[in-house]
């Protein structure tokens, strides 16, 4: 086993302070795209200070390394998770969904959506939640579902809010607050048997 198939399979295994140290060390032996590559990928995901730098500098000496989306990728999503979703935005946008691992396009999908949503470019938003919806069910699926409705609701429509939403209660996570907005909209609908009923 090289020491760069050591580092890989860390890598692999989430082992990632470990595995940045090695490649690190092969990449300044090497100067080789791909240790630098992982090396970077590495600080990315474990948002070392000031790895933008380091990634910046990758992507200008080695514009053409296969490694380059699953970099963009994982600054993305700290630019998600820190609610940075216009920035986000631009950095999913230079993604295609075939450069990504399968389990990843769902997500991609997802974050770019509720990134649009946050942003209040609710058109775009609903397009991605919908291409979710109608995908394989995954994690993502009811978060989808709950979006649809609630852009749907807050556009006043009403029937298809709730159609979304009874998807959407089915979800443990999603129960209480859908349930909520199920009543919301047979309230709106006048369908007051329902609202006496569950009131």
């Amino acid at each position: 086993h090289s020491d760069y198939d050591k580092a890989l399979s860390l890598y692999d295994k989430g082992v990632l302070s470990h595995s940045s140290t090695m490649f690190e060390r092969l990449a300044q032996k090497t100067a080789e795209s791909d240790p630098v590559g992982y090396s970077v990928l590495c600080d990315v995901r474990l948002q070392v200070r000031g790895y933008e730098n380091k990634m910046n500098a990758y992507f200008a000496e080695y514009p053409y390394s296969t490694l380059i989306p699953q970099i963009t990728y994982r600054h993305a999503l700290n630019l998600f998770d820190a609610g940075n979703y216009a920035e986000a935005l631009q950095q999913f946008a230079k993604l295609k969904l075939k450069s990504l691992y399968k389990d990843q396009r769902m997500e991609l999908v997802f974050k770019t959506a509720y990134s649009n949503l946050e942003c209040g470019h609710l058109d775009v938003a609903r397009k991605g939640f919908v291409e979710v919806d109608k995908g394989e069910r995954s994690d993502y699926t009811a978060p989808a579902q709950y979006a649809i409705g609630y852009i749907d609701y807050t556009s006043g429509l009403f029937s298809d809010a709730l159609n979304s939403f009874e998807k959407a209660v089915k979800d443990h996570r999603f129960k209480e607050v859908a349930s909520y907005y199920i009543f919301e909209c047979k309230f709106l609908l006048k369908d007051y048997d329902y609202v006496i009923k569950h009131g």
